[in-house]
């Protein structure tokens, strides 16, 4: 049993739900007991203040399906998302996509090699910097969610730390960090 807001209410998750069936609730000596549907343990109530940004390094933001996936899914649980990436497709530098909002920037050379690699992250991490502060300044936000790899994001995360800011750093791909 969890207790819900509100004194009497408490709620019981029930395992026997299935998926899409709305469940119904009883009384019991004033308190109302109700069985937990799936779809509200996956998209819980929120405050619809809640801010996340999301930042991106290797491709643009439609391209992947993984963050394109997670983007909507914390829309439609009323989070207010932004994302910032690297532009691709000739796509332009704000977009407005499904109540998502994007900020692109140019794509970094594709250079080769160690010089190349520090040379490519050291570009979109200033220039994912300089667009995270604008963010924070024109529509704030609480949650900085980074897909690593890259990992140069932790650096963003220390800063933004001390702001009082959440860090969630989302690993998709373990292996080009191996090699």
């Amino acid at each position: 049993y969890r207790k819900r807001s509100g004194p009497a209410r408490v709620v019981m998750r029930a395992r026997r739900t299935r998926p899409g069936r709305v469940c119904r609730s009883r009384t019991f000596g004033g308190c109302a007991v109700t069985h937990e549907s799936p779809s509200s343990r996956v998209f819980p109530q929120v405050n619809s203040t809640v801010r996340v940004l999301m930042l991106m390094e290797n491709c643009g933001y439609p391209d992947d399906m993984r963050v394109l996936m997670e983007s909507r899914s914390l829309h439609a649980a009323g989070y207010r998302v932004v994302v910032i990436c690297a532009a691709s497709n000739s796509r332009p530098f704000f977009e407005n996509l499904d109540g998502v909002r994007i900020y692109r920037y140019p794509k970094p050379w594709e250079l080769g090699g160690l010089i190349g690699y520090l040379i490519e992250y050291a570009y979109s991490l200033v220039v994912t910097f300089a667009l995270s502060l604008w963010v924070l300044a024109r529509h704030g936000f609480d949650v900085l969610h980074s897909r690593v790899p890259p990992d140069v994001y932790v650096f963003l995360a220390y800063f933004y730390k001390l702001l009082g800011k959440r860090f969630v750093a989302h690993l998709q791909d373990s292996s080009p960090d191996l090699y």
